[in-house]
């Protein structure tokens, strides 16, 4: 049994699929034109994902940092190791390259590698790919387009600093 609904957001509507094994896909409506969601879903939206969704957009990544995750649509092992990775030292408000990513998952060299990874990542947001960035300081890409980024940096109030990015100072009103 699975559910499917989308959840209007910040970032747009998020089409959110959800399995007893736990959130299995979020798609941001750019990745969705063209396709249609599979709507064969029982059951409405789960509220725990729902609720989770509203705390983390208003700031509070408790409740979306404890949701499950059904991995199931993750392309293999390695892909899986390197998004629980990301997802449990990565925290709100922190980021990390993908050349760090890499070498934190014992894959030295493989930047690249994790890029491909973020890319194909079944539940952004939850597994936070939005938080890795280039090794140049810039935003590098996201699933969700640069701007979707951009938005998710100022609520996790992410700010770029010395070449970088970094948590905003509380003193500072401007992100860009």
């Amino acid at each position: 049994m699975y559910s499917v609904w989308t959840q209007d957001s910040p970032v747009g509507p998020l089409t959110i699929t959800v399995t007893s094994d736990g959130v299995r896909k979020v798609e941001f409506e750019s990745e969705r034109q063209g396709r249609n969601t599979l709507k064969l879903a029982s059951g409405g939206p789960a509220p725990e994902v729902v609720e989770a969704f509203e705390n983390y957009f208003a700031g509070d990544p408790e409740p979306l940092d404890e949701l499950k995750i059904d991995y199931s649509l993750t392309k293999g092992p390695r892909y899986r190791q390197v998004l629980k990775l990301l997802r449990s030292d990565t925290g709100f408000g922190q980021t990390v390259t993908y050349g760090q990513l890499a070498e934190a998952a014992e894959i030295p060299g493989a930047a690249q590698l994790v890029g491909q990874i973020m890319g194909s990542n079944p539940t952004p947001i939850i597994v936070p790919c939005h938080r890795v960035v280039a090794a140049d300081g810039s935003l590098g890409g996201f699933s969700g387009g640069l701007d979707n980024k951009r938005i998710l940096f100022r609520i996790e109030a992410i700010s770029p600093r010395g070449g970088g990015w970094a948590k905003q100072d509380p003193d500072q009103t401007t992100l860009f």
